[in-house]
């Protein structure tokens, strides 16, 4: 199994969390600012992520319209494959 970054954004914020497989968590959860320094954490999680299981892991995030719009661009700007959710969805 792929590892995986989750993304729960928010306006200016979002919570995000690595996981080796879809089971086992790296980390705990943690809040970045939607700006340069804050989105550099999510390539250094994923390159962290990669040299523990060899693979560049997926991306998941909650589509939430406007707010996930910059968070999109950066991620696919980086090169890891992106998967975006309804809302309805994640409350599941």
């Amino acid at each position: 199994m792929k590892p995986i970054i989750t993304c729960d954004v928010s306006k200016n914020k979002s919570h995000i969390r690595g996981y080796l497989n879809p089971e086992t968590p790296l980390d705990k959860a943690f809040k970045i600012q939607h700006i340069k320094s804050g989105f550099k954490e999510i390539k250094s999680l994923a390159e962290k992520l990669k040299s523990l299981t060899g693979v560049y892991p997926d991306f998941v995030l909650e589509d939430t319209g406007v707010y996930s719009k910059c968070m999109k661009r950066y991620v696919e700007s980086i090169g890891l494959d992106l998967y975006s959710i309804s809302p309805l969805e994640s409350a599941k």
